[in-house]
Formats: structure tokens, C-alpha cells, sequence
């Protein structure tokens, strides 16, 4: 999880970036818990399934990449 950007020219993503799935809204009021860094243990375990990005026991080492990756997309 970081960023996208050396491996989207990569030959060995080309099938993988392809893939594309739909996934469950984020509320305003959850990117405002991500942004404030809020790791309560069912906010992140709501937040892991939602987006499929991680799982719930691994979310403590993944949330501050994505409170970094989002705060960088919104500035």
C-alpha cells in the first residue's frame, strides 16, 4: 500500500492494474477518523473490510500509510 505510480508503467502489473472492483463507501464522518488518526480497534476492523486493503490484525501497521496516502490526495 503506497504509492502507485513507478508500478502502474511496470510489464509485470499490466493484468493487475486491470483489475478493478467496486468497494464499499467511506463516510465523511470515517475519512475524518482516518485523518485524525483515530485507531479505535472496530473503526479499523469496519475500515479493513470495507476497503479490502488490509486485515483487521495488521491494520495498527497499515493505518498510517493510509492516513499518509489520504491526507496527500486531499492537499
Amino acid at each position: 500500500m503506497g504509492c502507485m505510480r513507478c508500478q502502474l508503467h511496470c510489464p509485470g502489473n499490466l493484468g493487475v492494474i486491470k483489475m478493478t472492483e467496486r468497494f464499499e463507501d467511506i463516510t465523511e464522518a470515517e475519512t475524518e477518523m482516518i485523518l485524525l488518526g483515530i485507531t479505535e480497534q472496530g473503526f479499523l476492523n469496519s475500515l479493513s473490510k470495507k476497503i479490502k486493503m488490509f486485515y483487521p490484525q495488521d491494520a495498527q501497521r497499515f493505518f498510517p500509510v493510509l492516513k499518509r496516502n489520504l491526507e496527500a490526495l486531499i492537499k
